[in-house]
């Protein structure tokens, strides 16, 4: 976990495991991606992995609704 998000996490105690769904904001295409290897969700630099595996899907492990600039 990046360390904004991670910091972020301690101070809220939440985790990846208490959310139900995530919404993204992909200013830029690569963003989305970014955003899911900052969460954890795949290692650093195999963002498309969560959308390949269907990690991201409405079924997966961590919905995400995707918002487009």
């Amino acid at each position: 976990m990046h360390a904004g998000l991670a910091a972020c996490a301690r101070a809220s105690g939440i985790t990846l495991s208490n959310l139900s769904f995530v919404e993204t904001h992909d200013c830029f295409t690569v963003a989305e991606l970014i955003e899911y290897e900052a969460m954890g969700l795949v290692p650093e630099g195999q963002g498309a992995r969560a959308i390949k595996d269907g990690i991201t899907a409405k079924d997966g492990k961590l919905p995400s609704i995707r918002q487009a600039a």
